[in-house]
């Protein structure tokens, strides 16, 4: 499990704040463990926490028309939580669920907002992942513009962890194509006649 020196270096790698405030923060925590498949934040409810992914890995998904609809992936170190619970007091849009065994250490908005009041540098950090969020829209943008056999190069490119972590099903379902176009993307040979014929 991720220790709390190596979560700090990964959440200040850009913008740092003070040891003092970061280990306040965290005293603010609970840690919660959840099995594969358990719902972290569900669809429909009003969550206003932020959960630090300490172990695992978290996916946050939708359903409709019969069909899942992978938004994100959350590993190590990254944040989730619902940004329409968060910023406007709304439902969840989307349900967070852990994806194998995964540990989270759960923090309440309301003691992000305290800090922040009290510390400009902490209110700059807090400001930056917010935009890390946005950022994480955008990235999957880049990855899903194109058909099948360039939406899967875009995503060897830019998010290789997920090819090594991430089981077929679910890349998928977050690429947006069928999963046996997928597998025989994955193909070397179909992967090799493709670069011969160009």
């Amino acid at each position: 499990m991720m220790s709390l020196k190596e979560l700090k270096k990964y959440l200040t790698h850009r913008v740092p704040f003070p040891d003092r405030e970061f280990d306040a923060l965290m005293k603010k925590g609970k840690e919660l463990r959840f099995k594969a498949r358990m719902p972290i934040i569900k669809t429909g409810d009003v969550d206003e926490n932020v959960y630090i992914v300490r172990d695992g890995m978290v996916r946050g998904v939708f359903f409709a028309n019969g069909r899942e609809n992978t938004i994100y992936f959350a590993f190590p170190g990254d944040f989730v939580a619902s940004t329409a619970s968060l910023s406007l007091g709304l439902p969840a849009q989307i349900t967070m669920e852990a994806f194998f065994e995964t540990v989270v250490t759960v923090i309440p908005m309301a003691e992000f907002l305290k800090m922040a009041e009290r510390s400009p540098v902490f209110m700059r950090w807090m400001t930056e992942w917010f935009l890390g969020q946005i950022w994480t829209i955008e990235r999957k943008r880049t990855i899903l513009a194109g058909d099948a056999s360039e939406r899967y190069d875009a995503l060897i490119l830019r998010r290789p962890e997920l090819i090594q972590q991430v089981p077929i099903k679910a890349i998928a379902s977050y690429l947006g194509i069928a999963e046996t176009s997928l597998s025989r993307l994955r193909n070397p040979k179909n992967r090799s006649s493709k670069k011969t014929s160009k």
